[in-house]
């Protein structure tokens, strides 16, 4: 079709005007493997950097990254894939409050089971969950659908007059 995009960025389709319409398909769920696949190499790198001091350190490392990186699927999952009743500015906005809180919340409890269960490393556990975290961050933030471009875009042609 044309003004569809391959590569899951967003595109004007030329007979709708300004509408964009985002790209179906294998394409679409890009950013999230990209979340997954850099939470993992950070969750790898931690533990690489942990079993130079011990195995319990490792061990550690991977439970803060794990613990920090299925908080952070849960939450993406919640903000980008749950529908919400209201498609309002303000519903989407309490939706991404829900998935913020239930994040915090899932980190928490799952972090209080392993330190009742286990003997963690608190260094390599905080590091490694605040790792797992801020790649998460990062990933978002760097994510760019193509929507900022087209506006400016238009703005530059609006001011280039």
């Amino acid at each position: 079709m044309p003004g569809w995009s391959l590569r899951g960025r967003a595109k004007a389709h030329p007979a709708q005007g300004s509408r964009l319409l985002i790209a179906r398909g294998a394409w679409s769920a890009y950013p999230f493997w990209r979340l997954i696949g850099a939470q993992t190499v950070v969750a790898l790198v931690a533990a690489a950097l942990g079993w130079v001091d011990s195995p319990q350190a490792a061990h550690s490392a991977l439970a803060g990254a794990g613990i920090c990186g299925i908080a952070n699927v849960y939450a993406a999952w919640r903000v980008f894939a749950a529908k919400t009743r209201h498609a309002t500015q303000y519903g989407e906005l309490a939706n991404l409050y829900r998935a913020e809180f239930g994040k915090f919340v899932m980190i928490g409890g799952l972090s209080a089971i392993l330190f009742a269960v286990s003997e963690v490393r608190i260094v390599a556990f905080v590091g490694a969950c605040l790792g797992a975290i801020l790649t998460g961050i990062v990933i978002a933030a760097t994510f760019n659908p193509g929507i900022a471009s087209k506006r400016n875009t238009k703005l530059q042609d609006t001011h280039g007059e």
